[in-house]
Order: structure tokens, then C-alpha cells, then sequence
């Protein structure tokens, strides 16, 4: 049985040099959990305690909390004000103390809008770790705060909710200021509490003067990002706004006024239409500023409507959506309203600009998509002259039953159905996920699929499973889609087609920098073949700059690397550390095996 040691030694007022008249005690706590393990006070003559019940070998933390208004709350031994800066002691030991004089931190808390920030939590941090330690006040209703009965040292003092904001309008704990509470002394800490910057202004219509309810005005970030968001913005019914924004510093935004409910044309505040972002006026918003009369009078929209029937039957088609195109050549324009068709087969185009507008209607997995009037390209497609505010109905348009795909997916080895695969007519690209859409199939529990509403012509379907297990595969068991054997599909008709595949290909590696350290911090690798079919991806690579790309189809795989910095940009290099395909080293594979390899790259 372990023999039985004390703590003892003597308590002294470092002002005084005598015992400190209202009492002090002594108490020891385990190293080893923490519990607390004895303690005694002083004798107020001599200032001596002992404290009995210890481990004899075994060591403690001892803390010290001294009686009366004018000395910390409490210490801990050698000098610290929380128990993580004490140091050990083995019992038994002999330990004298002298207790400083507490300082104190007093001050006033303003919002930025000059008013008294009341009810505010303040709450002191170790000014050596970001840590605090249980005490804190809240402001009065004059925005006044103490925190007396200090331990005399260095803090950190956060104000409000959250951590957000640090003396002196500071905004995280590494750049606070280190405040110091000197003992016997009241430290005075004045700040201003930053409220959340809004912006706001009122919506009306172009046409009529009268508010816009209802729209949601949204704000896109200029420049780098602080990470915070907004937060309200709808306007009311008198058509005013205000969004409120949770950043900690200031910044700059451009911001677009988009109606979700398809009234009124999009554009960017100040009257920039939607297709010039960056020719929008940006809007500077101070850290926690008031920015006001951001105001918007928005033209209503032209409207183009119609009806989409089967072919053969002439049976309206619900879910058949349109999309809006600029002209004949132009891109698909933004931020208009989509009404896909509904049981009656009519489909609605919503908010659009005055100007000449192309149709596409996408098709839903058994009808071939069209450009309306039944056209194969938007260079061919009718050309609709649409007027801001007005509503343009064309005639029906007809649909056709496509050409599909059929057949059964299996394992190459064991013959057995996979289930959850995917067979694709569209281009892939493996990071945005494997989604079954209307050229697009994933087979059932027997393997089975069907991939339909297929226009007549030659295809090249590629096959995957999402797990990895498995290689793509593109039609007559190719490795890339330039040396796929096509199908012929016809309107209306089905073309069998069974896949086996094969078992998967597997890279693991590991990034170096040129200093043959690992180099993982924000970095990707990319796996695409010789023709640029994409074909695998990592997960991020790691710490130790590994990495493992699995799903690889076999034959030459050329490793794309990419690192994301922390300000935004990317570095891009290929295997060995050369910068395009052109010129960069492949990766033999084998279906079921697994390759190694060290990459080299320019970053740390």
C-alpha cells in the first residue's frame, strides 16, 4: 500500500508580506484524472496549511483561492490563472505561495450604431491558447462591464455571440489584442460592437410604379469570399427590402434582382442586364454599415407558352420541360422562369427579355427532345420575337417516340447481374456524379435497363458502377469512347446491348514536392485516358500525400493533378510534374490490379 505524503508551506499577500487577513486555501488535485485529491487552509497567524492525504511519489496541480475583494478569485501554482498553466508537484513537497493583488478589465460596449450594447456576453481568454476558463459578465443596459478579482496576467476578451468579434474590433483570438490586467489596477477596455452590415432598398414595377412583393433580391460576392452569408431579403408589401449580412469585415457585392416567381425580368442592380455581371454597379459595404437605396424598378417579363403532344397518339406529354435560348446562336439565357409541362402537356417560358428567343424540349426517356418547330439544331430552330409584358402562345409541337437501348449488365468473371449500374449516351464527367437522366439509364436489382427517347443515329454507350469495383466500359468493351464500336438505334426501335465488365483497374500513390515531402494539403488527382475520356478520381489526398483512384477501365491512364489554394487559385500539373497530357508520363494499368506510383509537384 502506497505510504501516505502531504503538501505544507505557507500563504503570503505579495502587497503585505503577511497571510492575507480574509483567508486563503490550499487545494491539490491528481495528475493522473484530474480528482481532487485534498486540501487545507491557513492559519491566519502564520499563513501556514497542510495539506494531508496524498500519494506519497504521486503528483498534483494545486490551486489556491485566497479570501477578500482585492485578490484573484483563484490561482494556480507556480502563477497562472486556470489550472492548464500549472505546473506539477510531487508529493511530498514543500510549496510557498505569494498572492498578487487582482487586477480588474472595466469598460463600455457601443454597437456601431452608437446606441449601448446591452446584454452582451464579455468573456476573458488566455491570451497563450485559445481557451476560456468559466468566467464572463454581460454588459449593462448603458453597454457598462467589469470583471474584477483577476489573476494579474495577459487575456484575450471576446464581445457578443459567437467569438466573432474581439477587442479591439478584432475578429478571431489569434489577432485580438493581448490585454494585460495589472494587479491592484482597473484596465480599461472601450469597444464598439459591430452589428451585421444590411442593405436595403425597395422593388417596384418599371411600368406601373407599384411595389413588388415577394422577390427575393440575391447578393454575389465580389472579390474573395469572408465565408459569411446573408440572411432575410424578401420584400414586403410595400416593396421594400433589407438583407442582412453576417460578415466580419468589409465587402463588396453586385446584386441581382431575380424574381423565383417569374414576374419581372432579372437584372443586376443598377439596371445591368443578367447577361453583364460584370458590368454590375458593385455595392461597398462597410463592417457593419447601413447601405440604403439600393432600389430596382424591374420591367415585367414576355411569356412564351405552349403545348407538347405525342406523335402517334396525340396525347399532351407532362413532364417536358423548355428551355430559352438567345436567339439562334446564343447560349441558353439566364435566370428565366421554367414551367415544365403538366398533365395538359402545356409548358410555360416565363420572364423573359424583349428579344428573339429558340426552344429546346427536352425529352423525357421514351420521347425524342426537339427544338421547336421540330428541329435537329437551334441554327434550324424557329426564331420567337418575345415582347417584355406580353404573352406569346405557339402552336403545338409533336414529339416522337424515340430509339432505345436494352439489355442486361453483368460481371465479367461470375456472370452474375449488377445492380445500380449506369448506361449513358452523354458526355461523362466522373465528379459530378452519376445521375440517371433522359439519355441515361441505371439497371435494377437483375441487371436489367432500359435507355430510351433515343433520336436515330450511331452511339457509343459508356457503362459504370459508382462503387468502383468495376471499369468503365464503352459499347464492343472499350477502354476509351475513340475506339468504341457504335449501335445503331432507329426511331421507335430497340437495339439489344449486354455489357460485361470487367473488374476495376486501381491506382495508389504518392504526391511528393520537389523536396521529396509529402505534398496532400487541397490537392486532387484526376485520371483520364489517352483520348481524354475522364475515367477515376481521388478522394482529397492525404496528409502523408496519398492517394487512391479506383474504377479505371485499363490501358494508359494519365494523371491530372490539381491544388487549391487558400486564396482561391488552382495549380494544375500532370504526372511526372509536367504541365499538359501532351507531354505527361501514363500509368500502365491492367483490369483487377493495381499500379503504384510517386508523382512529383511544385507545391509543398
Amino acid at each position: 500500500e502506497a505510504a501516505e505524503a502531504a503538501l505544507t508551506g505557507t500563504v503570503v499577500a505579495a502587497d503585505t508580506g503577511a497571510p492575507p487577513a480574509s483567508g486563503a486555501c490550499v487545494y491539490a488535485y491528481s495528475a493522473l484524472d484530474g480528482s481532487l485529491a485534498g486540501g487545507g487552509c491557513i492559519d491566519l497567524q502564520t499563513g501556514a496549511y497542510r495539506v494531508d492525504g496524498l500519494v506519497d511519489g504521486e503528483a498534483y496541480r494545486v490551486q489556491v483561492t485566497p479570501g477578500g475583494e482585492q485578490y484573484p478569485k483563484e490561482m494556480w501554482l507556480p502563477g497562472a490563472p486556470y489550472l492548464t498553466g500549472a505546473e506539477l508537484y510531487t508529493a511530498p513537497a514543500t510549496v510557498d505561495v505569494r498572492v498578487p493583488l487582482a487586477g480588474a478589465l472595466s469598460g463600455t460596449l457601443t454597437r456601431s450604431d452608437g446606441q449601448p450594447a446591452a446584454d452582451e456576453n464579455v468573456i476573458p481568454y488566455l491570451a497563450d491558447r485559445e481557451e476560456p476558463f468559466g468566467l464572463y459578465t454581460t454588459t449593462a443596459a448603458d453597454g457598462s462591464w467589469t470583471l474584477d478579482r483577476l489573476y494579474p496576467t495577459a487575456y484575450a476578451v471576446t464581445f457578443g455571440c459567437c467569438s466573432q468579434q474581439w477587442a479591439y474590433g478584432r475578429t478571431s483570438w489569434a489577432t485580438a489584442d493581448r490585454i494585460v490586467a495589472e494587479p491592484g489596477v482597473v484596465t480599461r477596455v472601450d469597444d464598439t460592437l459591430y452589428l451585421n452590415g444590411t442593405i436595403s432598398g425597395t422593388i417596384t414595377d418599371a411600368t406601373t410604379g407599384a411595389p413588388v412583393e415577394g422577390l427575393c433580391p440575391e447578393v454575389k460576392v465580389v472579390g474573395p469570399s469572408s465565408g459569411d452569408g446573408f440572411t432575410g431579403g424578401c420584400t414586403d408589401a410595400s416593396g421594400a427590402y433589407t438583407l442582412e449580412y453576417y460578415g466580419t469585415t468589409d465587402a463588396d457585392f453586385r446584386i441581382l434582382f431575380y424574381d423565383s416567381q417569374g414576374r419581372y425580368v432579372a437584372e443586376y442592380y443598377d439596371g445591368v442586364p443578367v447577361t453583364e455581371p460584370a458590368a454590375a454597379t458593385v455595392v461597398h459595404l462597410p463592417r457593419g454599415g447601413r447601405v440604403t437605396g439600393i432600389d430596382a424598378a424591374l420591367t415585367p417579363g414576355g411569356v412564351l407558352t405552349g403545348r407538347v403532344l405525342d406523335a402517334t397518339t396525340r396525347r399532351p406529354l407532362p413532364n417536358i420541360c423548355p428551355f430559352a435560348y438567345s436567339g439562334r446562336t446564343g447560349p441558353v439565357l439566364p435566370r428565366y422562369s421554367q414551367g415544365c409541362s403538366q398533365e395538359d402537356g402545356v409548358w410555360r417560358l416565363a420572364a423573359l427579355p424583349t428579344g428573339d428567343v429558340t426552344v429546346h424540349l427536352l425529352g423525357d426517356g421514351t420521347h425524342v427532345g426537339t427544338w421547336v418547330y421540330s428541329a435537329t439544331t437551334q441554327a434550324k430552330a424557329t426564331v420567337f420575337a418575345v415582347t417584355a409584358g406580353r404573352t406569346t402562345t405557339v402552336r403545338d409541337v409533336k414529339l416522337a417516340v424515340g430509339g432505345r437501348i436494352s439489355g442486361v449488365v453483368t460481371d465479367a468473371a461470375t456472370g452474375a447481374p449488377i445492380p445500380y449500374a449506369f448506361v449513358t449516351v452523354d458526355p461523362f464527367e466522373p465528379r459530378s456524379g452519376p445521375l440517371p437522366g433522359p439519355r441515361g439509364a441505371m439497371t435494377d436489382a437483375d441487371g436489367r435497363y432500359v435507355l430510351g427517347g433515343l433520336a436515330s443515329g450511331d452511339y457509343a454507350p459508356l457503362t459504370y458502377e459508382e462503387s468502383g469495383r468495376y471499369g468503365f466500359e464503352w459499347s464492343g468493351n472499350a477502354d476509351t469512347s475513340a475506339s468504341a464500336t457504335p449501335l445503331a438505334v432507329r426511331l421507335g426501335r430497340t437495339t439489344a446491348y449486354d455489357v460485361a465488365l470487367d473488374p476495376a483497374a486501381v491506382i495508389t500513390g504518392t504526391v511528393v514536392s520537389r523536396t521529396v515531402a509529402p505534398a496532400g494539403s487541397y490537392a486532387l488527382v484526376d485520371a483520364v485516358t489517352a483520348t481524354g475520356d475522364p475515367v477515376g478520381w481521388s478522394t482529397d489526398v492525404g496528409p502523408d500525400g496519398a492517394f487512391r483512384i479506383t474504377g479505371l477501365p485499363g490501358g494508359p491512364a494519365y494523371l491530372r493533378l490539381t491544388r487549391f489554394g487558400a486564396d482561391g487559385s488552382t495549380t494544375v500539373v500532370w504526372h511526372d510534374g509536367v504541365a499538359s497530357r501532351d507531354v505527361a508520363t501514363p500509368v500502365p494499368t491492367v483490369s483487377g490490379q493495381t499500379a503504384n506510383v510517386t508523382t512529383h509537384v511544385p507545391w509543398r
